[in-house]
């Protein structure tokens, strides 16, 4: 009779790896500081045995070693410092700057570098072979990380956008944001970020949600005028300074803000009626590690005009008052809070009782759980002087924890302060803390 096996339970770790079992992932990740406590046993257990006089010296016996003056003189010299790469100016190949400022955003996207870096796609073995975003990426990052410093040209990059986008060939000037939305759905087949827009029927409160996959949020910098009631602004890391009017949290307060529809615009299944005043707001349902902004500075309405208003942004941005998840732990709070207060009161109108005043008050604490921070880092702006159809772009990227100015070919040291006085076209954040399986992250 064949033995069963033993269902053991999951290892808790992997030395080989050094990896923990996470109980949330259902999986093992790297841990930095086991890897350094593994590291140092081995060394440790390599001391006590070179101690020991082994039988036939099968052992090499370890002996701590430091570089002497004659060693170090050695090394010094046969050494060569790697030049810093990853900073390289762009060639204008006439008219061509609003593709070089968003190709210097792709080049300074951390995720983006490690992507391709890790030779996640190749294009010496891509079987595309022709007028490939993916390939033209590739051979982008292996120009910028050669350690060559003369301005490079872009002129395969630029060819394979006139191949699949023929809005953008030509060499007339061209929208930096249209350039950066056409080689995002060449690079990606589809976004994982989604927006979540949520109608609410002001008759029964019933909610019909849709989901829509994105790939940067445009902000209006109109102010339009809307209720003020009912404002529970969670800023987070957000300044002071960057809140307010013509800020960038203003502008996403407005984008998020409950809009009032008209009575032909919906029609409520549950309560049936046609022509149903209601409400539509729009709230992240799935966060992406990476978010873009383009802050809509060009009219086209009432003939062409730019819009100069300066929008302060922060280096830190959090995210969380504009989530599904955030927006739905408010609400059950708001709702518990209402309950243990006895504002709802019961069916007959009596006052609440002990009993349901304490269950209200555990609703409430259940309620009271942490949100999640999504927290943003700023890594790249991009920015448009001039008028609409004479302008001309440059932009500013964070490298080795450093930012700096990118105009076409030139590059020069700036300070963060030159950044976010910058009066902004398009803003790039990458997130602080980055899921560990973000396809598989819990949805709403």
């Amino acid at each position: 009779m064949a033995k069963q096996p033993h269902n053991y339970p999951p290892r808790p770790i992997e030395i080989s790896r050094c990896g923990l079992y996470c109980n949330q992932c259902k999986d093992f990740v790297y841990d930095r500081d086991f890897e350094g406590i593994y590291n140092s046993e081995v060394l440790r257990n390599s001391e006590i045995i070179s101690m020991v006089q082994e039988p036939g010296q099968k052992r090499a016996r370890y002996v701590k070693w430091h570089a002497g003056n004659k060693e170090a003189a050695l090394i010094k010299a046969g050494t060569k410092l790697k030049a810093c790469q990853g900073l390289r100016g762009l060639r204008n190949m006439g008219s061509t700057c609003f593709m070089n400022v968003i190709l210097q955003c792709f080049i300074h996207n951390p995720l983006l570098r490690n992507y391709f870096l890790s030779d996640q796609h190749s294009s010496k073995r891509c079987e595309v072979k022709t007028d490939c975003m993916g390939c033209e990426m590739d051979q982008l990052f292996t120009q910028f990380y050669s350690g060559v410093k003369v301005p490079y040209g872009p002129c395969s990059f630029l060819h394979t956008m006139w191949m699949s986008s023929s809005d953008l060939a030509g060499y007339a000037q061209q929208d930096a944001h249209e350039f950066f939305i056409s080689a995002l759905n060449q690079i990606h087949a589809k976004s994982p970020s989604v927006l979540q827009s949520d109608v609410t029927c002001l008759n029964c409160a019933n909610v019909t949600s849709a989901f829509d996959p994105i790939l940067d949020i445009s902000l209006d910098l109109r102010p339009t005028k809307r209720s003020k009631s009912g404002v529970n602004k969670i800023r987070g890391v957000n300044d002071d300074k960057n809140d307010g009017p013509n800020s960038l949290a203003d502008c996403l307060d407005r984008y998020t803000h409950p809009e009032k529809l008209g009575t032909n615009e919906y029609n409520c299944s549950k309560c049936g009626k046609t022509g149903q005043e209601a409400t539509k707001q729009l709230s992240m349902k799935v966060i992406p590690p990476v978010l873009s902004f383009q802050l809509k500075r060009f009219e086209h309405s009432m003939g062409a005009s730019k819009i100069e208003t300066k929008i302060r942004f922060p280096a830190q941005l959090d995210m969380t008052q504009y989530t599904a998840s955030a927006r739905k732990l408010k609400k059950n709070k708001l709702a518990a809070q209402q309950k243990l207060n006895g504002t709802s009161g019961s069916e007959s109108g009596s006052p609440s009782t002990p009993s349901s005043t304490t269950s209200s008050s555990s609703a409430l604490n259940a309620s009271l759980e942490p949100i999640p921070t999504y927290v943003y880092n700023l890594f790249a702006v991009i920015n448009h002087q001039g008028k609409m159809d004479t302008g001309h772009y440059t932009a500013f990227a964070k490298h080795r924890g450093e930012w700096f100015s990118l105009d076409d070919h030139k590059v020069s040291l700036a300070s963060q302060k030159e950044v976010l006085d910058s009066k902004a076209y398009m803003l790039f954040y990458v997130k602080q803390n980055l899921d560990y399986d973000f396809p598989n992250t819990i949805r709403d």
